[in-house]
Formats: C-alpha cells, structure tokens, sequence
C-alpha cells in the first residue's frame, strides 16, 4: 500500500540529510505491536512489560568521543487477572 511506520520514515529522513546537519533521534514507547525496535536514529522502548514481557530503558551517556547509548531490560511479572481485580476494590 506504500505506507510507512513513522520510525522508518524518521530513519530514513535522518540519512538523507546533507553531512554538516544535525541529527535528532526520538525515543518513544506504547508501540507493544512492534516492541522492543532499535534503529540509528529512534529507540521503540515498548518490550511488553504489561503482558509479562520487559521493562526497558534508554541509557544515554556523554563520552570524551561522543555520545553513546545502551537498552537495558529486565523482566516483567504477569499481573493474574485474579489480583488485578482485588487491587482495583
């Protein structure tokens, strides 16, 4: 159909910009269809966690050479349905 997802086309605007530009990257979350999906310039940080997946964070560090980024997860309990409705009384 021609379409894009939003991050792929952000991906690929970001390349095509002239050497001496500026880039920007985008971090974003509640995507659980795509979850977890790391590209140059966005960072899709829905790894499912609701659904008993993981948590995931962005870790964004400033170095002598540059900026450099790290995902780091961990893992997620279910929530039963059971407990879920006791919390909500």
């Amino acid at each position: 159909d021609g379409s894009s997802s939003w991050p792929k086309a952000w991906n690929k605007h970001q390349k095509s910009l002239p050497e001496n530009e500026p880039r920007t990257a985008v971090a974003y979350g509640h995507d659980s269809k795509k979850g977890l999906n790391i590209d140059k310039y966005t960072f899709g940080l829905d790894s499912g966690c609701v659904n008993g997946g993981e948590l995931s964070a962005l870790v964004i560090e400033a170095t002598a050479e540059g900026v450099k980024h790290e995902v780091k997860s961990i893992k997620c309990k279910k929530e039963d349905k059971k407990s879920k409705k006791e919390k909500s009384r």
